[in-house]
């Protein structure tokens, strides 16, 4: 399970990506957050037990965070 979200944490980066204009350099706002709405879909392709999907898309979701928070 700790495995998928490795793997899966920064899969909504390319869908957030943004160009900051002043400073020329690329931004990933909200990246775990649209991140953990595509986990689902990927995962039933590749067949991961359903029982797991919740646990991966919030390890994805709360990867940004830090551990104090968690």
């Amino acid at each position: 399970m700790l495995r998928w979200a490795a793997v899966l944490h920064d899969i909504g980066k390319p869908a957030s990506q943004v160009l900051d204009q002043e400073t020329g350099k690329w931004t990933f706002w909200n990246h775990a957050n649209v991140g953990s709405k595509m986990v689902c879909p990927i995962l039933a392709r590749y067949g991961v037990p359903q029982e797991w999907w919740y646990d991966i898309k919030e390890l994805v979701y709360l990867h940004m965070r830090p551990v104090a928070l968690v």
